[in-house]
């Protein structure tokens, strides 16, 4: 059942599809095709528990930050609400999110920046190795 591209989510649509006559594909379905279930849930307006999904099983797998991405900013915020996301995550944490947001939200979908590495460890504890 390991599939990618259109086959991939082809499979994943025809088994939320027809999630009844097949509840035990189900969690093999959510751990090796996570994003394209979240996308197919997303499109046909589901939730993971109106198929017998354990929603937070899915959430450890997709990871919480991937899962902010694919809900979108605006969404996310209107959800929970402006005051309960900067005490729930942290004003700094979330100012930091969102302006990451912007920054590929300008830059369009194909121009991702790379990660910068991390500093040297003797760098990093104010150590100079030279």
């Amino acid at each position: 059942m390991v599939s990618r591209g259109r086959q991939e989510r082809a499979l994943v649509e025809y088994l939320v599809e027809h999630y009844q006559q097949h509840p035990q594909d189900l969690d093999v379905l959510q751990r090796l095709h996570p994003r394209a279930l979240v996308e197919v849930l997303q499109m046909r307006n589901l939730t993971p528990e109106q198929i017998g999904l354990d929603y937070p099983a899915l959430l450890d797998l997709i990871g919480k930050e991937r899962a902010l991405d694919l809900i979108g900013k605006e969404r996310t915020l209107n959800l929970i609400g402006d005051e309960q996301a900067l005490d729930f995550f942290g004003k700094e944490k979330v100012r930091q999110w969102l302006q990451r947001q912007d920054q590929a939200d300008a830059q369009g979908p194909a121009a991702a920046p790379a990660p910068s590495p991390p500093p040297p460890p003797e760098k990093a504890n104010g150590v100079d190795p030279g």
